[in-house]
């Protein structure tokens, strides 16, 4: 029983069993018991998660657009004096591919390797605070200092020929950037090694999860054309860098983005945002609008941002999602959030557009 509510009656088949119980309230204590008591201590009470405040205030800027269209692809928060914005600005005398916020202002960059020529970048992500990944046409890396190439050098064997939209890891020993084509690469800390993906359609995000006890991975790829018709493929690279593909119900339906904090739990967005449970149910959020949504990340189940395309920004508190109508300013790219802050990134009339959202 819950309380005094009976949420079972039967026989478990296993020593361990998981049972599911759901229709429970945020913020709220609930005490389950065994009847009759199958051991000491067949009694438990738990407290729900509450759900996270929507309100938020905000702060637009725009860059370039002068001399050629500009546009911010992805954004990284390391901390309130520590973002970047990654993407290609067209100024009146210059061109740039970064923007640094420093806690105060923005300031444009050139984000390039030693060595190597400038061009777009598409993709962000932090392992640490001078641990961060960029990808353009090559995959670079930022010491806190300067960036460095990690490409195709006579020692890592790196084999490019593609954009990388997106890059994920768990340390500089360990990896994975994903990108047009069905193009996978890891890095282990030495080589680069091509996993084969096995569909040759745009992967446009990658995340993941370790498992600190098994010290496994587990990482999921969404791959699917965004404005062409085609396969859309829910990818998971294993352990031992072969991939398998995962059960995607809505074959009708385009998959961008996806993001977790557990393998029990999965979000994913596109055309539609979706949920998958711990039982492996996939299930859509019908009250939302139809509006492809590119990018979603979180805080927690609880703290869950969507953005994407007509200015589309939704927040996800754990029991409902609000829509951000009056920040509709631009086409968002991407999005990420660190606690209190929010950053998402896009396009609009040829100018980058910057948003910060503070809770």
């Amino acid at each position: 029983k819950r309380d005094t509510h009976t949420v079972f009656r039967g026989k478990l088949q296993k020593a361990d069993t998981l049972l599911y119980d759901s229709n429970l309230q945020p913020a709220h204590s609930y005490t389950y018991r065994s009847f009759p008591a199958l051991a000491e201590g067949s009694e438990l009470t738990i407290t729900t998660m509450d759900t996270t405040s929507h309100d938020f205030t905000w702060q637009t800027y725009e860059f370039g657009g002068q001399t050629g269209s500009s546009v911010f692809y992805d954004v990284s928060i390391i901390s309130p004096t520590d973002i970047w914005a990654v993407g290609e600005i067209h100024t009146e005398n210059d061109k740039y591919n970064a923007a640094h916020w420093d806690g105060k202002k923005w300031e444009l960059k050139k984000i390039m390797a030693s060595g190597y020529g400038f061009g777009a970048v598409f993709s962000l992500f932090k392992i640490k605070k001078n641990e961060i990944w960029a990808g353009g046409s090559i995959p670079m890396k930022w010491n806190g200092h300067e960036w460095y190439f990690y490409g195709s050098l006579s020692n890592t064997n790196y084999q490019g020929g593609f954009r990388i939209k997106k890059v994920w890891g768990t340390s500089s020993k360990d990896i994975y950037a994903v990108g047009n084509g069905g193009n996978i690469r890891h890095f282990d800390g030495q080589k680069w090694e091509k996993i084969e993906s096995g569909t040759d359609f745009d992967i446009n995000d990658i995340w993941g999860m370790n498992d600190g006890q098994t010290g496994e991975n587990y990482i999921l790829c969404p791959a699917s054309y965004k404005y062409k018709l085609g396969e859309k493929k829910l990818l998971s690279i294993q352990n031992d860098n072969t991939v398998i593909e995962e059960n995607w119900p809505y074959t009708d339906r385009r998959i961008y983005s996806t993001w977790f904090r557990n393998n029990q739990k999965i979000m994913l967005c596109g055309a539609g945002v979706f949920k998958r449970n711990r039982l492996g149910i996939w299930k859509e959020y019908s009250e939302l609008p139809l509006i492809f949504t590119n990018r979603i990340r979180g805080n927690a189940l609880n703290d869950v941002f969507v953005a994407g395309d007509f200015g589309f920004l939704a927040h996800f508190n754990g029991l409902n999602w609000f829509i951000y109508e009056a920040a509709a300013i631009a086409l968002f790219h991407s999005i990420d959030i660190k606690h209190n802050l929010v950053v998402a990134v896009g396009e609009k009339n040829s100018k980058a557009v910057i948003l910060i959202m503070r809770r």
